[in-house]
């Protein structure tokens, strides 16, 4: 990739970083969630080389012992994506490129998911393609451990050691996972698929057991489709998220499920309406001290640009409060698309690529006759579609 580097992401000192699209979102949530405090400092505390420590992280950071981890979508040996730490040296940082990642069968590509601690403190996450499902065409995804050497390591990089605890197949148990996982008190995982299921993705469970781990399928995602950001619990050990189409008005929602002696039992906190409260959640959610959830949503909005929300529970139902609306461009003409190497490859037609497939799983409802709009994130009949070119990016008409 000869120009990686302009497109490759800073990681800022204040906690927040230059992002794409797709997660703009989680900057708004991180600042409703602090505190009105004196004005920051900003600070680039890491460029990423396209090398070892990767390039383009699309996820956020988890910090550990005062240490970040991270993932990035692509760089690292194989320039399939990579997982990081940056630990503190005096005032400055140093990166560790912790793993690469090789894709093709046996293993993954193309994190779009944090990484997170599990009790025994190994990192645990997803990539959205790699595997060995075929019914992908670059594979399904895979959910992996890392751990650390087991003696104490005295050279300069010390990569930790992957195991991929289970690799999907798209049919029946899903594909395409992007959102971060979860734990419960019990040590098993939790997380969700783009697809599966009836098409609209799955919530799955990992179940550890001798060494292996089993998936359950918990369920279908039938009223939303795509949960794309992940999962959250509360204290009680229920599960809630966003999905980025479906519901009533087909804009996506707000999800929860609640786990009782039999099972689980899944409902919708909220559908979006694409007006002013906002349209196509895909970022997840966070929880405040009083039980209310804040999210962010990637479109409509007065604006046109996207939306943060609060959700405050009130007499067994929940009460959608608009924080604020991003400005955006409701302007679908000469739509551009990022072409070539630097982001990802264009939408061809009649045919969607597989790298556009791992990126962006929603692409896969487009089938054969309909492109994917970056910008709305819709798919719509396709007429002219960019070539896929080495170049910062094309036009297409509809």
């Amino acid at each position: 990739m000869k120009n990686l580097p302009r497109c490759c992401t800073s990681i800022l000192r204040n906690g927040l970083r230059l992002t794409n699209f797709a997660l703009m979102p989680l900057c708004a949530l991180a600042m409703i969630a602090l505190p009105v405090a004196q004005a920051q400092t900003f600070s680039v505390i890491h460029n990423f080389s396209g090398g070892v420590d990767g390039a383009i992280p699309y996820a956020g950071l988890t910090d550990h012992a005062g240490n970040f981890y991270g993932t990035t979508s692509s760089g690292g040996s194989r320039n399939l994506g990579a997982v990081y730490r940056l630990k503190r040296s005096g005032p400055s940082w140093i990166v560790d490129g912790l793993y690469s990642f090789v894709g093709g069968a046996s293993d993954g590509l193309q994190p779009l998911a944090r990484v997170i601690f599990g009790p025994e403190g190994r990192l645990y996450g997803t990539t959205s393609a790699g595997g060995p499902g075929q019914f992908c065409g670059l594979g399904c995804g895979i959910v992996f451990q890392l751990h650390p050497p087991a003696t104490v390591c005295r050279s300069v990089s010390c990569p930790w050691t992957e195991t991929v605890l289970y690799a999907f197949r798209g049919i029946p148990d899903g594909g395409f996972p992007s959102g971060e996982l979860v734990f419960d008190a019990a040590g098993n995982l939790y997380g969700t698929t783009n697809i599966g299921g009836l098409d609209g993705g799955i919530l799955y469970k990992l179940i550890p057991s001798g060494g292996s781990w089993t998936e359950n399928l918990i369920s279908d995602f039938n009223d939303g489709q795509v949960p794309f950001g992940g999962l959250i619990s509360d204290n009680a050990g229920n599960l809630y998220g966003t999905t980025q189409e479906g519901g009533a008005h087909a804009r996506g929602t707000v999800f929860q499920f609640q786990h009782s002696g039999s099972g689980w039992t899944g409902t919708v906190l909220y559908n979006f309406q694409g007006t002013s409260d906002g349209g196509y959640p895909n970022a997840g959610l966070i929880f405040d001290q009083a039980g209310n959830i804040y999210g962010a949503s990637s479109a409509e909005g007065s604006g046109g640009g996207g939306t943060v929300f609060e959700l405050s529970p009130s007499g067994g139902g929940w009460i959608y409060t608009l924080l604020y609306s991003f400005t955006g461009s409701r302007d679908l003409k000469g739509e551009v698309h990022w072409c070539g190497s630097e982001r990802c490859p264009c939408v061809r037609c009649p045919r969607t690529s597989q790298t556009d497939l791992a990126t962006f799983p929603a692409i896969l409802r487009c089938s054969r006759r309909k492109s994917w709009n970056l910008a709305r994130r819709r798919c719509h009949p396709c007429t002219r579609c960019c070539p896929c070119r080495r170049a910062r990016s094309e036009r297409w008409s509809r």
